[in-house]
């Protein structure tokens, strides 16, 4: 579900839309607690109003759109207004007239010509939008279209989904297509659509559902199908780019970085056996056995690089060994998931960096960011704890809303199973104190800026825990 930059949960005043022609709702539910709900009034003639919100994490989105489009799905015109996860002001347009196209929002304003089909990518928008687009891909020829301001857009049909509803009276199914969107970024985004209609039925995630009325209870069959069609996207990236061999591989005359000394060396022979340097032999040296070869003369060989903090999916794994990165530590994830993501790894049908997982504890509140583990109390925690440390994990996070009072107690438990504790600093609490309460480690230097800045009774749950360093860190 990485459709550009909206985001998913509690739902603001939707406004009674009279001149409706119909009206489609769809739920946010995350870790099976409705977080929010999007409405999309189909006003006729192409134009439609959609008002989008959600709250996870003490944050979320306020979305409203007005959007046109032509017979072939091209946006004709499009107002967006609100705030964005993060509390910043929305104030997006666009439009088309003819071979003229302007659009503005606060990131950037322009107009160009533009001959034949082209669809504008907005920088904020709602769930929605992802559909509109799709729906002109599925009318474009080769199912492609130029992207505005720059780019290439395509959607390809990967699998089909029998769903039933949930609703009172008689029950009813009906049938969906998983569509991958490529163009908004670097992974595709996957979207579920009704055959037919080619309305949108909605997304999944793993712990998220984003899913029209009625139809929420299809988010685990629908979850299962969409990852079994990621693997095969997978699968068929990996026949491509992966190169296995038996045998050793020597990167000839090549210099590289010895990591401990901060120091250049070589040329030199650099032996890999089993995916692990295995000797570093002067350049040209006589090779003993059977191996590939691999002339470095010019470069350099670096260590594989470390991502200390990351929240991963399977395409952001990818890139991560895209990137270098060979070790990621992982600081919170759906623990299903991400076992399962590991367990691919390892067996080849994934792509991506040796994965070491901190288990997510956090406290029940409104504010509560719901991932890993959310816990009522200390025992609840202590369980938590209980299942990291059987699953082989070596560290936790806590979380905003972890009680004060409680945080000694867990770390105390912890590393008595031999697990160290980490975190964002609890509600109410200064890092000073949840080090002397036994943390090992802080994540995210405002945590630690909060020290110095928050007041008694400062709710950090919520987005003043940006807001303050922001507004003030130059007072440190």
């Amino acid at each position: 579900m990485k459709a550009k930059s909206w985001v998913v949960g509690v739902l603001v005043c939707i406004p009674f839309f009279a001149i409706a022609k119909t009206t489609t709702t769809y739920e946010v539910v995350i870790q099976n607690r409705t977080a929010g709900k999007q409405t999309v009034v189909d006003l006729g003639g192409g134009k439609s109003k959609v008002e989008f919100s959600y709250r996870d994490n003490g944050r979320g989105p306020d979305v409203f759109e007005d959007m046109a489009v032509d017979a072939d799905g091209m946006l004709t015109s499009l107002k967006t207004t609100g705030k964005s996860t993060f509390g910043a002001p929305i104030d997006e347009q666009f439009s088309r007239v003819a071979n003229k196209v302007s659009w503005k929002s606060k990131a950037d304003a322009a107009e160009k010509d533009v001959t034949g089909k082209a669809q504008y990518v907005a920088i904020e928008s709602s769930p929605e939008f992802t559909a509109v687009v799709a729906r002109a891909l599925l009318k474009a020829k080769d199912r492609t279209l130029p992207a505005l301001p720059s780019g290439q857009l395509s959607i390809e049909k990967l699998t089909e989904a029998n769903v039933k509803h949930k609703g009172p009276g008689k029950a009813h199914e009906g049938k969906a297509s998983l569509y991958a969107i490529r163009g908004f970024g670097v992974s595709p985004t996957y979207v579920w659509m009704w055959n037919g209609t080619q309305k949108m039925l909605g997304f999944v995630e793993p712990s998220f559902a984003f899913l029209e009325t009625g139809w929420e209870n299809n988010h685990d069959a629908l979850l299962k199908i969409q990852i079994d069609a990621d693997a095969k996207s997978h699968k068929t990236l990996i026949d491509k780019l992966a190169v296995r061999r038996d045998h050793s591989i020597v990167i000839r005359n090549v210099k590289w970085f010895d990591a401990n000394r901060a120091a250049m060396n070589g040329p030199a022979d650099v032996h890999v056996h089993r995916g692990r340097i295995a000797a570093i032999f002067p350049a040209n040296a006589p090779i003993q056995a059977e191996a590939t070869v691999v002339d470095g003369t010019g470069k350099f060989l670096s260590p594989g690089l470390f991502d200390m903090h990351g929240h991963t999916s399977a395409w952001d794994a990818v890139l991560q060994v895209a990137g270098g990165v060979t070790t990621l530590r992982d600081m919170g994830n759906d623990n299903a998931f991400l076992n399962q993501l590991k367990s691919r790894i390892d067996r080849g049908e994934a792509i991506g960096p040796t994965i070491v997982p901190a288990g997510y504890i956090e406290g029940k509140s409104p504010f509560s960011s719901y991932g890993g583990y959310v816990v009522d109390d200390v025992e609840g925690a202590k369980k938590a704890i209980d299942w990291y440390a059987q699953h082989g994990y070596r560290q936790i996070k806590l979380y905003n809303s972890i009680k004060p009072e409680w945080v000694a107690p867990i770390t105390e438990y912890a590393h008595a199973r031999g697990i160290r504790v980490s975190g964002h600093i609890p509600a109410f609490m200064r890092a000073e104190e949840a080090v002397r309460a036994g943390f090992d480690e802080i994540q995210h230097i405002n945590q630690v800026a909060l020290n110095f800045l928050t007041k008694k009774d400062d709710d950090t749950r919520t987005l003043l825990r940006f807001y303050l360093v922001g507004d003030n860190a130059n007072q440190i």
